[in-house]
């Protein structure tokens, strides 16, 4: 799941996510990202969530394996209305950009999320994607549910939301119940 602000390390391997990669780093276009409701990642394309982010590729590289290695950074939300599989199971989509998170400076109240934000962020492999602490609510929050485990239907739900005091509001309620499952 990718949201927006967030950065998004991917492997490509499948021809049709290559070419797609090239076309856009050629034409300096975007992709959609959206979770999977059902099916597989590989091969014939699943089911997916209505809501989705679009993503640019911010930096890439070729491993040793041969394998394209790049950084997404998400951007716009949008909603799915309409999709399409191409020849090579690629998917397509018609799409409705939604409009973007007002932005809102992080209230007191959810200081707490900061501290955690960081303190996911301390760790190796989550802090060379994950960046400096969020400036903002929804930041913080997008940042957040990108990394907790919470169930996909809870970060799609995030997704959903236009507000960014209800962003966070609902993370926090998120990381409650993470931790009181966790006693």
């Amino acid at each position: 799941m990718l949201f927006p602000t967030n950065l998004l390390p991917l492997r490509i391997f499948e021809p049709r996510y290559v070419d797609l990669i090239g076309r856009c780093m050629r034409d300096n276009e975007g992709f959609g990202v959206v979770a999977l409701a059902s099916g597989a990642e590989v091969g014939r394309p699943g089911q997916t969530h209505a809501l989705g982010t679009i993503a640019r590729i911010v930096d890439f590289d070729q491993g040793p394996d041969g394998l394209l290695n790049i950084v997404i950074r998400g951007h716009e939300r949008f909603r799915v209305l309409r999709t399409t599989i191409q020849s090579d199971n690629l998917m397509l989509a018609q799409v409705v950009q939604l409009e973007d998170v007002a932005p809102l400076s992080i209230p007191q109240e959810f200081q707490a999320l900061v501290a955690l934000f960081d303190e996911i962020n301390s760790t190796v492999e989550v802090a060379q994607i994950a960046g400096p602490t969020p400036a903002s609510a929804a930041q913080l929050a997008y940042g957040l549910a990108q990394y907790l485990p919470l169930p996909l239907a809870a970060k799609v739900a995030v997704l959903e939301i236009d507000s960014a005091l209800e962003l966070i509001r609902q993370v926090s309620a998120d990381v409650a119940r993470l931790q009181q499952q966790g006693q």
